[in-house]
Order: structure tokens, then C-alpha cells, then sequence
């Protein structure tokens, strides 16, 4: 029962809770079946259920946005439900919330440059493809033009018809401007953010506080900290989301009455 109450699994923990119950219609063997527990220690782990079963589900809520990336309503959740989590050790937790919302940040502006790499290489091999009839039809054009006879201008649309829809560096196709825009909207948010955090920070002298900082911040050096050999694995990965889910969850119950 405090492994089921302890991971969040009220479901399972209700049926569990009904099953020992149940116990009380026979006469039970000497041994118990469920590892050593007596019928007293049941009786107590089934009340401390049934009082808690709201709370497991709330830490469970909070555990899932850290899991799934949304640190700001998590952090709200902690406010109104369990704002001693974050007032403990001299706000420490909600500083490593922090610091895991600009990971946050600064990975949705890593996804958006992936995309718009992605994207420039797709149309140039699709103006690969179409360019050569283009060069084609230019060189038909000029083919066969007797010295005396005046001057032909190169026709302009050959280069134009394309101009418009590649542009130098593809800076013309509508579909990566958006893309341009959302990353350099999402590259403002997360600098934006990060100098927030410095100044909130910079003075705070706790030698494990500072160090994890710097640390931290360390993604912006790499256009992807989540390649191999970056050494940003354990800040960026989602194995640190599971960590910092179970640091938040421990820390639920132990300020938990």
C-alpha cells in the first residue's frame, strides 16, 4: 500500500484498499499473504488512503506537468496546493523550476531550428530538381544569334520565376518566414526569461545554486545541447525531467502531515 500511495497510483491503491477489506469475511492463516502486514497495519495503511486519496491525485497531477514539460503550471499547482515545497531550503526548489523552465525555452527554439534547417534543405533540392529546365530554356533563348543582327536582352524571367518563390537562402517561401518569425519570437522569450533569472540569482552566493546555474546555461553554447558529445545530456534530456518529477515528489511527502 505505501509503494501504490507513494508513486500515485490511486486507482490501483482504491481496488487494493477493497480487496483487504474484504480479509475481514474469513479467518485468516497465521502467515499473512501480503508480506508480513497484519490485519493492524492494514487497518492503518487503508485510513491514511482514504484520507489522502485527494492529495495523491493532486501530487500525481503535479508530478505528470513536470514530466510533460510544463514547469509554469506546475509551479502554480505547488503555489496553491503545497507552497511549502517551494518555500523550503531558501526557495530551492522553485529555483530548480526555474532553471528547468528556461531548458524548457530554450528547447522549443532548438526544434524550431531543426525545422528550419530542415526546411531550406528540402526546397533547395526541390529547386535542384526544377532549376536545370530553367537553365535549359535560358540557353534555348540565346542559342543561334547571328553576329550582326542587335543585341537580344537575356530574358528576365528566367532567373525571376524564381526569385520569388526560393529567394536567396529561401527567405522568400512562406512557410519558413513562419517559421523565422515563431524562432525568433521563441529565441526573445527565452533570453528574455534567462536574464530574468540572472538577476534574480546573480547575488545569491550558495555554492550548489551558482554551480547548477552555470551549468545550466551552458545549452546556449551548443546549437543542440541534445546531441551526443555536447555533454548537456543529463540538463536537456528527459531522464532530468524524470529526476527533478522525483525530487518534487518526494519533497510533496515529506512536508506532507
Amino acid at each position: 500500500m505505501s509503494y501504490l500511495v507513494h508513486h500515485g497510483h490511486v486507482k490501483t491503491a482504491r481496488a487494493f484498499e477493497s480487496q483487504c477489506e474484504g480479509r475481514d469475511n474469513y479467518e485468516e492463516p497465521k502467515q499473512s499473504r501480503l508480506d508480513g502486514c497484519d490485519d493492524s497495519d492494514m487497518s492503518n495503511a487503508t485510513t491514511k488512503t482514504n484520507v489522502t486519496e485527494s492529495d495523491i491525485e493532486i501530487r500525481t497531477y503535479i508530478v505528470n506537468l513536470v514530466l510533460a514539460g510544463n514547469i509554469d503550471e506546475a509551479i502554480d499547482s505547488l503555489h496553491k496546493h503545497h507552497p511549502t515545497v517551494l518555500e523550503a531550503d531558501k526557495q530551492f526548489m522553485f529555483f530548480k523550476l526555474r532553471l528547468r523552465k528556461f531548458v524548457e525555452l530554450f528547447l522549443v527554439t532548438t526544434a524550431l531550428k531543426k525545422k528550419m534547417k530542415a526546411t531550406k534543405e528540402r526546397e533547395t533540392q526541390r529547386w535542384k530538381v526544377e532549376s536545370p529546365q530553367d537553365s535549359w530554356m535560358a540557353d534555348e533563348m540565346g542559342m543561334d544569334i547571328d553576329e550582326d543582327s542587335p543585341p537580344i536582352a537575356e530574358p528576365m524571367s528566367t532567373t525571376n520565376s524564381i526569385t520569388p518563390r526560393y529567394g536567396q537562402d529561401n527567405v522568400s517561401i512562406p512557410e519558413l518566414n513562419e517559421i523565422n518569425v515563431e524562432y525568433e519570437d521563441a529565441l526573445n522569450t527565452a533570453i528574455t526569461y534567462g536574464q530574468a533569472l540572472s538577476n534574480d540569482y546573480h547575488s545569491d552566493t550558495r555554492p550548489e545554486l551558482q554551480q547548477l546555474f552555470r551549468k545550466t546555461f551552458g545549452i546556449v553554447a551548443w546549437e543542440d545541447p541534445s546531441e551526443e558529445g555536447s555533454g548537456m545530456a543529463d540538463i536537456v534530456g528527459q531522464h532530468s525531467r524524470i529526476a527533478l518529477a522525483h525530487e518534487i515528489n518526494q519533497a510533496i511527502l515529506s512536508k506532507c502531515p
